[in-house]
């Protein structure tokens, strides 16, 4: 019973081993890609929509890059729930600017949040991940119809809501959040 039972073993380790090899390997976290916050830049945020392919709330603005300049510079976006003790970058909010050039404008609309009611600061960050504009999102769910209500209005980038660490996740060269821990990036429609 004993060789036979050692036999099984090692037959069930030999076909795993064989099976493991010809499987592909899992997807490993995407690789990081270099670049760098920009040292100056100014921003906007303009508009809130709901991405409804993906389930997000996409927040729209543009940054306008100012010198110094560096090469690979850019900013990301920020988002600070009520409540919590830090903010999170995510890696996908990052949104590089397409030149060196003093006054370049980079456009964008970044998944900051699924549509969950409450209350959210969001920041676009630069420098040395310094908030230079904020925005304080009001998520509401209606009673009549049953939907989602977003509204948002300015707010000082000093205010206890957002003047917290930032959890800075790393960029991986994709501006759209993963689906299922997917890196390689999800589904958001209006997200640029």
């Amino acid at each position: 019973m004993r060789n036979s039972h050692r036999r099984a073993v090692a037959t069930v380790a030999a076909l795993t081993t064989l099976t493991t090899a010809a499987l592909p390997a899992a997807a490993a976290s995407a690789a990081a890609v270099p670049w760098t916050m920009a040292p100056c830049a100014t921003a906007a945020l303009d508009e809130t929509t709901l991405d409804t392919n993906g389930g997000w709330l996409v927040m729209s603005g543009a940054a306008v890059q100012c010198a110094p300049v560096a090469a690979d510079g850019g900013v990301r976006l920020a988002v600070y729930p009520a409540g919590a003790a830090t903010g999170t970058a995510a890696g996908y909010n990052v949104r590089l600017f397409r030149s060196t050039e003093p006054g370049a404008t980079r456009p964008f609309g970044a998944a900051v949040a699924k549509p969950v009611t409450g209350d959210y600061g969001v920041c676009v960050l630069a420098g040395a991940e310094e908030r230079i504009t904020c925005v304080r999102l009001f998520v509401l769910r209606t009673q009549s119809p049953n939907r989602l209500s977003v509204t948002w209005q300015p707010l000082d980038p000093a205010d206890p809501l957002v003047a917290k660490p930032v959890d800075a996740r790393t960029y991986t060269g994709t501006v759209i959040p993963p689906v299922n821990g997917d890196p390689t990036g999800g589904v958001c429609g209006t997200c640029f």
